[in-house]
């Protein structure tokens, strides 16, 4: 069974994803902000993606975290990108963080699957 770490700071969204990807057979480990993040990260060698939103308090946002992960422990680790916030230069920016995807959220839930599965073949 493959582990994704969930990183949402909005409860019912992480609850909601968390469900959705559950039934599709994926174990999943959540945290609340990027700091809890990159303790469950350290906490857990079974994690194989990264689902991060970008804007999240206190601390690093979901691109300092990407770029934390990719660029600075350069774990080999694939990290998608899933925001509310869009504008049109993210998807660069989450590229320059390292990210290998970006999905902005309220898009079809099937989307996230697609990509995951790309990504957790």
């Amino acid at each position: 069974m493959k582990t994704i770490l969930l990183v949402e700071d909005i409860e019912n969204v992480r609850t909601t994803l968390k469900d959705i990807l559950e039934l599709k057979g994926y174990k999943v480990i959540e945290a609340k902000n990027t700091s809890d993040g990159l303790k469950k990260l350290k906490a857990n060698k079974q994690i194989n993606l990264i689902v991060t939103d970008t804007s999240m308090p206190p601390g690093r946002n979901g691109y300092q975290f990407c770029n934390e992960i990719k660029n600075v422990q350069k774990l080999d680790l694939p990290v998608i990108i899933y925001t509310a916030t869009y504008e049109i230069i993210d998807p660069m920016k989450a590229k320059d963080a390292g990210a290998d995807d970006f999905i902005v959220k309220g898009t079809d839930p099937s989307e996230v699957i697609k990509a995951i599965k790309k990504y957790l073949k």
